[in-house]
């Protein structure tokens, strides 16, 4: 063959060749770039480690890398440490008692008002309200107007045909001689008044108030103190650890 000639390729039954200077070349792959069959496929040679194929420790680790993902989706992962496995119990406790301290403070709640309730009955039912006469004039006991109040001595007669004298609150200015109204008990001796409704309120408010604020503040100080024993014991383990590693870390670095 002439120097500068090129062999003609055959051509592909079916395929006509390109226009141009391009008809006489392969693809790299030994295929005419026109030719539609797929590209022979060529087998490489597995890669083996300590004479296994390394492709399967690669998908055992993909696995593996999956699995703990989805772990830890839902809790610890498999590879988690002690303390996290305590410091998550923890958590999960503090937040059964904050949601128990719900219903145990209605229950709280409706035991106070129902002995309230009773007691404000029962007061109600016992004591009266009596006239009494002022003997002197009201003296101001307290200090500044916000909680300025009275006493004098009064005399009565109580529900048994009795009478009784004795120093009782009265509204401040009341004169000697004026007559105010003094709650009395059965045997007619000076008493504080029943019960109200709204006193039987507060008093069931503010119990269970309390219980629920005394369950979530022991629920979070034990969650707390978890933590702070958690946290002392990973400073320990860190310690030592690094106390295990320290010295290969420096050797490295001065061999450099």
């Amino acid at each position: 063959m002439r120097p500068g000639l090129r062999r003609p390729v055959t051509s592909v039954p079916g395929h006509r060749a390109p226009s141009g200077g391009s008809s006489g070349h392969l693809s790299s792959r030994g295929v005419p770039p026109w030719s539609s069959a797929p590209p022979p496929h060529r087998e490489q040679a597995p890669t083996t480690v300590g004479g296994r194929p390394a492709s399967g420790r690669c998908d055992r680790g993909r696995r593996g890398r999956a699995a703990g993902g989805r772990a830890s989706a839902t809790g610890p992962r498999p590879g988690a440490r002690t303390t996290d496995r305590v410091e998550l119990f923890s958590w999960v406790v503090c937040v059964l008692l904050a949601v128990a301290a719900v219903p145990a403070a209605v229950a709280v709640g409706s035991v106070v008002a129902a002995d309230a309730g009773t007691l404000a009955s029962h007061q109600a039912a016992e004591r009266r309200q009596v006239p009494a006469v002022v003997l002197e004039d009201a003296e101001v006991v307290g200090g500044g107007t916000s909680s300025l109040r009275a006493t004098a001595p009064a005399r009565w007669t109580g529900p048994d045909g009795s009478d009784h004298e004795d120093v009782v609150p009265v509204p401040p200015g009341t004169p000697a001689g004026g007559t105010v109204l003094v709650w009395t008990a059965p045997d007619g001796s000076p008493s504080a008044r029943p019960l109200e409704h709204r006193d039987v309120v507060v008093v069931t408010v503010t119990a269970g108030t309390l219980t629920l604020l005394l369950g979530l503040a022991t629920a979070a100080a034990g969650h707390a103190a978890v933590c702070a024993l958690v946290d002392r014991a990973r400073d320990r383990t860190w310690e030592r650890e690094w106390d295990e590693v320290e010295p290969l870390w420096a050797a490295r670095f001065r061999l450099r």
